[in-house]
């Protein structure tokens, strides 16, 4: 149970809402109809069981993706969010049903609103203009890709900041016994590397601030990654002895600072090596995970859909949001205070809003259907407007909750885990905007394309 885990287990807690705000959304569209309790709450979960379905199993086929090419605490990560979802699905359909109309059954049952006073008339009669809002919409959305494409040159704002994980090096977490000022540390051992590094490898050195407190670090360097001698390890610790004992406020021999068994409160508390070759394959694996997932999240809507448009629409919008959250990591990450690694954690964080992204699309999607197939005659622009409003209360309930619930685990949940859930709230932001003004509007101009093309060969 590592802390990408307890992510997994936390971030359930605030996307398992999603089920139960579909559903309640319908009852009380039922409600409004003039049905009675018993009659709404029926044909409520008649209305949302399809949303429901198509969300959580695009959000498993990532889950499942995730399990399958992810390594160690990444694995974690998955296993408890497909156990989440599972959980959660069988909650919202089953269980939540089974008490809602056992209470509508009893007589002395009153009536429930399914809302409350203040958000009562919250997104209600709502008639935006979503399809036509594309207008500038896309303009934006373009507009930040392309901000986002050159913050990925290299020539620009520098390379990613890759991790230990995809770039190969070694991890030493080393405590203090005084609060200590991470530049300083850096540039010390920066120094100490420096002066034997007679190959003239590109030499880095990175030192964050690990925990809550200010006198524990995370040392990684990529010092002589591709030399295998035994004594190796024991020379990179000495050197990083050497670098950092200046900022112990008691003296401490090396042999106290190497093992946490002389000495368990200060010195080097854990380490970690990952070699070129398995950094490689960590790299090709998290490559073909993000691939795989934007593959059959595309076959399945194509499935299920059964129209080319809305897997265009949601590909585009899922590329929209990997390309922005991507090249704002690489723009950001010498400026924010906390670790931003591209690493395993962040293909993680990646295909998490890949999974949420598509969820909140999937569920638009579904309500256009509905539309559809209530008023064929429709203009298709009025349907897909409509089936916006008409989600949009959904789409800022279960936004809200699920970016509540991140901002508590990004601010109380430790330094290491603080740049996997950064890429999460900037998800939920991005992949909220794109469900509503990218993947909905590309899929009606595609849809439109197809039908002027088909009048003009009628003609």
């Amino acid at each position: 149970l590592t802390l990408p885990g307890i992510a997994g287990i936390v971030l359930t807690m605030g996307t398992a809402v999603d089920a139960n705000v579909l559903i309640y959304e319908r009852i009380r569209e039922e409600l409004r109809a003039g049905k009675n309790m018993r009659k709404a709450i029926e044909d409520g979960f008649k209305g949302a069981i399809s949303a429901i379905v198509d969300a959580n199993v695009t959000s498993l086929l990532t889950g499942i993706i995730l399990a399958v090419f992810g390594t160690g605490p990444i694995k974690g990560f998955a296993v408890t969010y497909i156990i989440g979802i599972i959980s959660s699905f069988l909650k919202a359909v089953f269980i939540t049903r089974l008490l809602l109309e056992d209470y509508a059954k009893r007589e002395d049952a009153k009536e429930l609103p399914f809302t409350s006073a203040i958000a009562k008339n919250w997104f209600q009669n709502m008639h935006f203009d979503f399809v036509g809002a594309r207008k500038w919409a896309y303009p934006v959305a373009g507009a930040l890709v392309i901000f986002a494409l050159i913050g990925l040159d290299p020539h620009i704002f520098g390379k990613l900041n890759l991790g230990i994980d995809f770039s190969g090096g070694r991890n030493y977490v080393v405590r203090f016994d005084q609060p200590i000022n991470t530049q300083d540390v850096e540039q010390s051992l920066t120094a100490i590397f420096s002066e034997q590094n007679v190959s003239g490898e590109n030499l880095t050195v990175r030192v964050i601030t690990f925990g809550e407190t200010n006198d524990q670090v995370r040392i990684s360097t990529n010092f002589r990654i591709h030399d295998n001698s035994e004594t190796l390890d024991d020379e990179i610790e000495q050197l990083i002895f050497n670098g950092t004992k200046q900022f112990f406020a008691q003296e401490l021999t090396f042999a106290e600072f190497q093992s946490t068994q002389v000495n368990e409160n200060v010195g080097i508390m854990q380490s970690q090596k990952v070699g070129p070759s398995i950094a490689d394959d960590i790299k090709t694996s998290a490559v073909w995970a993000v691939l795989a997932a934007l593959i059959v999240i595309f076959l399945y809507i194509l499935v299920r859909f059964r129209n080319f448009a809305y897997s265009v629409g949601a590909l585009a919008a899922l590329f929209h949001d990997t390309v922005i959250i991507l090249g704002l990591y690489a723009i950001l990450w010498k400026i924010m205070p906390f670790s931003m690694e591209i690493d395993q954690a962040f293909i993680a964080a990646i295909l998490t809003v890949i999974g949420y992204s598509i969820n909140d699309t999937v569920v638009i999607f579904d309500r256009v259907r509905e539309y559809n197939g209530l008023y064929p005659k429709r203009e298709r622009e009025r349907n897909i407007n409509d089936a916006l409003n008409a989600t949009l209360s959904r789409t800022f309930s279960t936004s809200m909750s699920t970016f509540i619930v991140l901002l508590a685990i990004f601010l109380f949940g430790g330094e290491s885990i603080r740049g996997f859930v950064f890429a999460l709230l900037l998800g939920v932001i991005i992949g909220t905007f794109s469900s509503l003004f990218v993947a909905s509007p590309i899929a009606y101009d595609i849809q439109r394309a197809i039908a002027n093309r088909k009048a003009k060969a009628a003609k």
